[in-house]
């Protein structure tokens, strides 16, 4: 009876023992990452086949049933004659614009858009004339107040200010500012 009862206890470990063992960690990965390459291979093979037997010879078969694809497609390539705009680039700017509560600083860089060559080529060629503007310009950023300069919606009416005040000092004889533009503009 002792035997009995030995090899029931042992019968029972080795059961007890059996259901306890976990499978190894780590092996559902691996077989998860298996069979997503096995989708993703088999997915690729069906794109390639697809393409190739059913897209691609339908798109050749229009191309050659109709003659007017190629046509058009030289046709609706019209190439326009764009004016270059004539700009004058200013050096780095760094001010301090106005504000009763902290000290703030500017940095950056205008170029503005004339009207015709000759006013282009007055600025090049007159280094005077072109610092009177620039200085008008560095006049006109240090006066204007910080709260008008911090919002990136309020770039615009500074850009009209400054073109008003370029255009209104009659600085430029033979002509005007078109417009006025920002290459670099930080404001701390």
């Amino acid at each position: 009876m002792a035997e009995e009862e030995t090899e029931e206890l042992d019968a029972e470990a080795e059961a007890g023992s059996e259901a306890m063992v976990e499978p190894p960690k780590g092996s559902w990965l691996k077989q998860f990452v298996i069979l997503a390459i096995l989708v993703l291979i088999g997915q690729g093979a069906v794109s390639y086949v697809l393409v190739t037997r059913q897209v691609k010879p339908k798109l050749t078969h229009m191309e050659e049933s109709d003659g007017t694809m190629k046509s058009a497609a030289v046709e609706e390539r019209i190439l326009v004659d764009i004016e270059e705009p004539l700009l004058h680039h200013f050096d780095e700017m760094i001010l301090n614009p106005a504000d009763d509560q902290a000290i703030r600083y500017l940095n950056t860089v205008v170029i503005i858009e004339l009207e015709n060559e000759e006013t282009a080529d007055l600025l090049t060629s007159d280094n005077v004339l072109a610092i009177r503007v620039e200085d008008l310009i560095r006049q006109t950023l240090i006066q204007t107040r910080y709260i008008d300069l911090d919002e990136f919606s309020e770039r615009d009416a500074l850009r009209e200010k400054l073109k008003t005040a370029l255009n209104g000092s009659e600085m430029l004889l033979t002509g005007q500012v078109v417009a006025v533009y920002f290459k670099r503009f930080i404001l701390q």
